[in-house]
């Protein structure tokens, strides 16, 4: 019943999902980031869900890629969008870190915000558009799947990294996990890397190699120009890890014509 509850705080937190409403209790938020993965599998689901719908009335690339777009955005309802944006906002600042985290911390958008969140778009789009123009199946499994592994390493990245500061919601979501917790979701992570690169070695490796090498920056990025991560970071590495990923497959795609 516990980890039910959990379940349901998590996509409640991470996704516009309808679920029971009750009144939160302190232990409810203990397992909720073991659960964030889940939304991933949601959203992947609905991406191969739409895009066999799509494909089989013969819908054309560039309206599949329009598709697959949103359906991120309305099961998230955007909600790692807005961390995305306000960090570029902070890291456009180029001020210093308690500065940064006050911009992070304005409910108002910034230009370099809009700016920053066009070109994602853009980027977004370009690539998922070159890898549907492919035809290639696997790639699309692949890409559906890059929505549980961004989770499951946003969610061990939240727990073990040092966080810039204490008492926000990062805090209260984070903090109260367990080594078990990171356990769970580095083998999920794993796991779910694993299949992709079964699916599919290079185009799957590829994927999988980006995410981990992206890890590595955004941790680098986070203490050096925040002292640590934040809610709004690990908002910001879902969007950029989900990116970074999708461009690898279209590239990968495109040049191995697999």
């Amino acid at each position: 019943m516990k980890f039910l509850r959990n379940l349901i705080v998590s996509f409640s937190l991470y996704s516009r999902i309808p679920m029971p409403q009750f009144n939160w209790e302190e232990e409810d938020m203990e397992h909720v980031l073991v659960f964030l993965p889940f939304v991933g599998t949601v959203i992947g689901g609905l991406v191969l869900l739409v895009d066999h719908f799509l494909v089989m009335f013969d819908f054309s690339g560039v309206s599949r890629a329009i598709a697959l777009s949103l359906v991120p955005v309305l099961v998230t309802g955007g909600f790692h969008l807005d961390g995305f944006m306000d960090v570029t906002d902070a890291l456009s600042s180029f001020a210093d870190k308690d500065k940064k985290l006050s911009i992070m911390k304005d409910p108002h958008i910034g230009a370099f915000a809009v700016i920053g969140l066009l070109t994602y778009c853009m980027v977004w789009f370009l690539s998922l558009e070159t890898m549907i123009g492919t035809g290639s199946i696997m790639a699309i499994y692949v890409f559906a799947i890059s929505f549980f592994v961004s989770r499951c390493f946003c969610g061990i990245t939240s727990i073990c990294l040092k966080r810039a500061k204490e008492g926000g919601m990062l805090s209260k979501e984070a903090g109260k996990a367990k080594k078990l917790d990171v356990i769970i979701l580095a083998i999920m992570g794993i796991g779910a890397a694993v299949f992709m690169a079964y699916l599919t070695p290079y185009i799957g490796g590829i994927a999988v190699v980006s995410a981990i090498l992206f890890t590595v920056f955004y941790q680098r990025l986070c203490e050096k120009n925040f002292g640590g991560v934040t809610g709004d970071t690990a908002g910001y590495y879902v969007c950029m890890c989900e990116v970074i990923m999708l461009v690898a497959i279209a590239v990968a795609v495109k040049i191995l014509g697999m």
